[in-house]
């Protein structure tokens, strides 16, 4: 479960960085297609006062009407400006609908025009575009009534950026340009999340098919040796002589069966430190670069995975040194029961807190002990007392 909420919450970071790149890739494209109407409607501008100018009486006017203009307003949204142009100025672009603003943010220039008049001063992007600045936010499934003045609901790009005198450079007002990313949402954004949940779905489904049949080879063989262990203690009572002889069989089974357990377990610890490793890895580096940047629940729920990652991987360890119990003896060291019995309470927290268990005990000493076979003995009485525990506990 602990892994699971990990790549959800990797799922979502990834999903966000995709949407991100989608904004600042629309964004670059938007504001060389504003430049490029720009620079459409200045030379436009220059070719029309030529040929006015050409049509002067005197020096004096001609001087004058030669003069370069600026793109103002009252230009922009005159009969001479988008109004005429726009249609032409768009031809070629993925823009489905533009809006211009004067500087107290109230709609003077609008493809939809039931927009005019409307103001957006309180639009925080707006506010950035006052300034200079070119921001962008990502709305899916937006109704938006496109150039042919038809309203339909697609993905879209909000960009909003500073328009400029390009004599003096000053912002004389502020530009909206919508950008159909319907097919770019589908392709960048669906497909990332996509494939790292696919990814880790077939991670987690082989991680889970190994330690299974792991745990299943391993208890089949630990009940098929000690049967063969009672078999043989039941023909001594019989006959000795013929318990001797079936013992030594036995005893040259079983050893031959512990060493192909032994094996088993090397290998499949392997294959299953592997896969942990990566998750691990991957858990520790979301840790490591976005601490801080997401809500606290993301925070906790990426702690709880690498926790989660290094308790499987000692459970592993251990699992190994359980089945060479038979086949290799581990010298006994000075243990703390306090904190074995510390160690096995994290490991049953989610028993005790789904039976409401109260657990108490009374000072534990320091005993001569082999670590995890003395861990294994407390979370089984531990785990049986839970598991099996009347109406009060």
């Amino acid at each position: 479960v602990v892994i699971v909420a990990a790549a959800t919450v990797a799922n979502r970071v990834i999903g966000n960085l995709a949407e991100e790149n989608l904004k600042r890739i629309a964004e670059e494209n938007t504001a060389r297609d504003a430049e490029h109407m720009q620079a459409m409607l200045r030379r436009q501008d220059a070719t029309d006062m030529t040929s006015a100018a050409g049509t002067a009486k005197d020096g004096q006017s001609m001087q004058s009407m030669q003069s370069p203009k600026s793109l103002t307003l009252e230009f922009l949204t005159g009969p001479e400006g988008l109004d005429k142009t726009f249609p032409h100025l768009v031809e070629g672009l993925s823009m489905v609908k533009m809006n211009i603003f004067d500087l107290n943010g109230t709609t003077v220039w609008s493809t939809d025009s039931r927009t005019i008049g409307i103001t957006k001063r309180e639009s925080p992007l707006f506010a950035k575009g006052v300034v200079g600045e070119t921001s962008s936010k990502l709305v899916k499934n937006h109704k938006v009534v496109h150039l042919d003045g038809v309203s339909r609901p697609i993905d879209v790009v909000e960009t909003y950026l500073p328009l400029r005198d390009p004599r003096g450079g000053n912002v004389i007002g502020v530009m909206e340009i919508y950008r159909d990313v319907s097919q770019d949402v589908a392709i960048q954004v669906d497909d990332a999340k996509g494939a790292f949940l696919r990814t880790t779905v077939a991670t987690m489904g082989g991680l889970f098919l190994v330690l299974l049949g792991f745990i299943v080879v391993a208890d089949v063989s630990i009940y098929r040796s000690r049967h063969r262990e009672l078999a043989l203690v039941e023909g001594q009572l019989v006959e000795r002589k013929q318990s001797e002889e079936v013992l030594a069989v036995q005893a040259k089974e079983l050893a031959r069966s512990n060493t192909e357990l032994q094996h088993f377990a090397y290998v499949a610890s392997h294959d299953l430190q592997e896969p942990l490793r990566m998750v691990t890895s991957y858990t520790q580096l979301l840790a490591k670069r976005y601490k801080g940047q997401l809500d606290t629940d993301a925070d906790e729920f990426i702690a709880y995975a690498v926790d989660g990652g290094t308790r499987m991987q000692a459970l592993i360890n251990d699992l190994l040194t359980y089945s060479r119990v038979g086949t290799q003896g581990k010298d006994f060291e000075l243990i703390d029961c306090e904190a074995v019995l510390d160690r096995t309470l994290v490991n049953l927290q989610a028993a005790v807190q789904e039976n409401e268990a109260v657990l108490t005990h009374y000072p534990l000493p320091t005993v001569m002990a082999d670590d995890s076979q003395l861990g294994q003995v407390f979370q089984n009485l531990i785990g049986n007392a839970i598991k099996y525990h009347g109406e009060s506990i």
